[in-house]
């Protein structure tokens, strides 16, 4: 008996140490793949390391080349700023760490955003790869500039948009040109037959001479003059651009009474903005809107005239490191009232009068014709207002100026 449990107990020990074997070569043999699948995932990792690293570095790169653009260069998703460059930023006015996070919403006209949303969808649903279209950006002074803007969407490998890129480019004295251009070939249109024998003498016969006279100063600079000839020659060519301007401004003052009334209904605000959009104003200087501005029946291009003319006369008359144009909207029983208020250096009281008569300014420097404000009271008085002035030299000038409600409806 005691020999069968000794053989047993033997059987049972070598069986027990073959399972152990077994048991170890097994572990090992774990061991060593679970080592080689952690180097290969420490490979995997530094390869996959390495590709976003050289992606980052290349993107960057691209960037680096749109900072140094002479265009604006701006990076969005989902409409708002994640990047741009300083050319963008003083496109705008702003700093380029204040542009960061603005919704494209905050920089563009509200008339041009829709047609950016619709274009920007489009993009989204790969119904186009890439958009170009002409809107205006509203800068930090709530004045506007006009830009050819291409959109095209950065995709990531799997197709999906990553943001999109747009490049900015300013065509705003392009536009301002167009529209000056358009204006030109309206007045054209609506100029009485009583006046074109005028404006035939005044273009043709006064403008030959003045032609003929600029060739020859313009011949003359083909040799060398000594400094106080130069003198006299800037002085000449000087007087020669002036009295085109003269001529010029007479023309524009002569038409107004031969405008047909072509009337039609528009907003003062509209009216207001289209000014802006189509005048030169520096960066320095903010133009600011008060009031509730009135929708009106009116010639629209005379009135147009009026408020461009003011603006652009407070415009040139600053001459402060921060210049600010405030336009104010009034009413009574009978009249529409504005005010076109800027704080630039101001007029003398002794001008008050002289400088709504024709030919009659208060530029001591002869830059100005003295037509524009004469102009601007004559389009006036046809919708039975006044105009007036008050201002503090160094300090201020406010226009301040009416239509009649029953001459506006």
């Amino acid at each position: 008996m005691s020999n069968i449990l000794e053989k047993r107990l033997k059987r049972a020990n070598a069986a027990r140490e073959q399972a152990e074997k077994i048991l170890e070569n097994k572990s090992r043999e774990l061991f060593l793949k679970n080592q080689e699948l952690e180097d290969l995932n420490n490979r995997i990792n530094s390869t996959l390391e390495l590709k976003v690293s050289e992606l980052k570095e290349s993107e960057a790169q691209r960037f680096t080349l749109f900072q140094n653009s002479v265009m604006g260069t701006v990076l969005t998703l989902h409409g708002k700023i994640l990047k741009a460059n300083e050319t963008f930023a003083q496109l705008l006015g702003y700093k380029l760490e204040d542009v960061i996070g603005l919704h494209i919403e905050d920089v563009s006209y509200k008339d041009d955003v829709e047609s950016s949303i619709t274009n920007t969808e489009a993009l989204q649903e790969k119904q186009i790869g890439n958009f170009t279209m002409e809107k205006r950006y509203k800068r930090k002074n709530n004045t506007f500039f006009w830009a050819n803007t291409h959109v095209s969407p950065v995709r990531d490998e799997n197709g999906v948009i990553k943001y999109h890129l747009a490049i900015i480019e300013n065509i705003h004295d392009k536009k301002i040109a167009e529209q000056k251009r358009a204006m030109l070939v309206h007045h054209l249109k609506e100029v009485n037959e009583s006046l074109e024998n005028f404006a035939h003498v005044v273009s043709h016969d006064l403008k030959s001479p003045l032609t003929g006279i600029n060739t020859i100063l313009n011949w003359l600079e083909r040799y060398e003059l000594d400094d106080e000839v130069k003198e006299f020659h800037e002085m000449m060519k000087a007087q020669v651009l002036k009295m085109y301007t003269l001529i010029d401004n007479v023309i524009a003052y002569s038409k107004v009474n031969s405008l047909q009334e072509q009337r039609q209904s528009f907003s003062i605000t509209d009216l207001v903005d289209e000014c802006i959009q189509f005048l030169v104003i520096p960066l320095h200087i903010k133009v600011e809107l008060k009031g509730n501005f009135p929708t009106i029946i009116a010639n629209k291009t005379k009135l147009q005239q009026v408020f461009s003319n003011l603006i652009d006369n407070a415009v040139r008359y600053i001459n402060k490191e921060e210049g600010l144009i405030t336009v104010t909207a009034l009413e009574d029983d009978n009249y529409w009232i504005f005010k076109v208020k800027d704080n630039g250096k101001g007029i003398e009281q002794k001008y008050f009068s002289k400088i709504f008569a024709i030919f009659e300014t208060a530029d001591t420097k002869q830059q100005g014709t003295g037509i524009g404000l004469s102009l601007v009271k004559k389009i006036i008085n046809q919708y039975q207002g006044t105009i007036s002035v008050n201002s503090v030299v160094n300090e201020f000038t406010e226009f301040t100026f009416s239509f009649a409600k029953s001459a506006t409806q």
